[in-house]
Formats: C-alpha cells, sequence, structure tokens
C-alpha cells in the first residue's frame, strides 16, 4: 500500500484559540507523527491562511512535506475563511485538493488517501496494515448519534472528520459526495452532512483510529 496523507491546514487562522504560532507548530507535529506511524507515506499539505503566516516556520513545514498547494488567493475560498463559514471552507478545501489529485499524474501510484486536519497527530496503535482490508471503501471512526432533538434530513448520526479516509478509486465518488453536501451545510455541519451523503455500502466504521489533537474552538483534546 502506498498512502498518501493530506493535511488540510490554517497557519495563520481567522478563528479558534490558537495563534499562528500555535498552528505552525502543531501542523508541524502532524507531520512528524506521519513520518514517524506511516514513513511509506507521502504527505500533501494544503493551506489558507487569512492573516500572514510567519515565514520561515511556514518554509520549514512546506520543505518537509512532499507536496504543498495554497488555497489562499482561491476567491471563494477567502470569502469562506474570512467569513468563518468552517464547514463549507473545508468542504471546498478538499474539494481543490481532490481536483489537484485528479488531474495531476504523480499522485497516480496512491491508492489510500488519507484526511486530516492540521491540529492533529497519529499516535502509538495507529497501523498502515489495517486498511489493507478496505479497498474500494471509506474508512471512519464510529458515527455518533445526532445531538438534534429533530435530525434534519436523514442526518441521524455524524462522521468526525478530523481524520478519515477513503480507496484512490474513490476519488471521483468523493467528488460527487462533496458537491451534495453543499445542499446540508448551513441546516447542519460538515460531520452530519457527510454521513447523510455518503453512501453507507461504502462505509467501513473503526472503533479508534488513533488521531489526536484540540479543537480549534476550545482546546478540547480529542482522541479519535
Amino acid at each position: 500500500m502506498k498512502p498518501l496523507f493530506f493535511i488540510t491546514s490554517a497557519l495563520s487562522p481567522s478563528y479558534g484559540i490558537f495563534s499562528a504560532f500555535d498552528r505552525h507548530q502543531q501542523t508541524k507535529g502532524t507531520i512528524e507523527s506521519i513520518r514517524k506511524y506511516v514513513p511509506e507515506a507521502d504527505i500533501f499539505l494544503v493551506d489558507v491562511s487569512v492573516g500572514e503566516p510567519i515565514e520561515h516556520l511556514k518554509s520549514e513545514i512546506i520543505a518537509s512535506v512532499n507536496y504543498f498547494k495554497d488555497v489562499t488567493d482561491h476567491q471563494l475560498m477567502k470569502q469562506l475563511s474570512v467569513g468563518q463559514a468552517k464547514s463549507q471552507s473545508e468542504a471546498l478545501m478538499t474539494l481543490l485538493t481532490l481536483d489537484t489529485i485528479k488531474h495531476n499524474e504523480n499522485f497516480k501510484q496512491y491508492d489510500r488517501i488519507f484526511k486530516m486536519t492540521g491540529r492533529m497527530e497519529l499516535y502509538e496503535g495507529f497501523d498502515i496494515n489495517a486498511y489493507e482490508n478496505a479497498k474500494g471503501k471509506y474508512v471512519f471512526g464510529t458515527r455518533i448519534p445526532t445531538w438534534m432533538p429533530t435530525p434534519y434530513r436523514e442526518c441521524t448520526h455524524l462522521y468526525n472528520t478530523r481524520i478519515y479516509s477513503f480507496d484512490a478509486s474513490l476519488i471521483d465518488t468523493h467528488i460527487e459526495v462533496l458537491n451534495k453536501m453543499f445542499e446540508y451545510l448551513g441546516p447542519v455541519d460538515l460531520e452530519h452532512a457527510m454521513f447523510a451523503c455518503i453512501p453507507p455500502e461504502l462505509i467501513i466504521e473503526f472503533d479508534k483510529l488513533y488521531s489526536k489533537g484540540q479543537e480549534a474552538s476550545t482546546g478540547k483534546l480529542n482522541l479519535d
């Protein structure tokens, strides 16, 4: 298996409790954890920064990954980021990443693609071999029941999107899913929309994904 991890980051964020320095350090930790636990993987960092990133730290981070894409100047991406439309921003950021992956021959070598938030780190217990039996499938952590008293449409549950993965054969499927999700975003967040829009027969749920990190808005530590 040749995995690709793409990291969605905001090295200079528009919201949350963490400073630009904190976000650089968190993203550096994300990259180092992937190198430690999945040394055969390649890393694609995608960044949207509202303010000015810390240039020497940004350069250090870029030098440590295999691919880098800056979407800061994408007009809609910028509007969503400045407007703190977190779910829409992440969905569009993922779409822009997948468009690059789909149309660049360098990415044909990968058979599983992991999406990971730039505040998360893999930790002891992560085993890439656990994904050998997930060909043609998505892998998420176990679904969580919605907290909404009356679920919106099919959104009875949600999937955490801090880390998930999918077989490379599902790139077109995931592009369709993300485009469909914009019909849901607003009334619900990205996590609920992901549950509603991915065909359930394509999903495998793992009890643990062995990824940890803090929420941008509160600093709460999550162990996925």
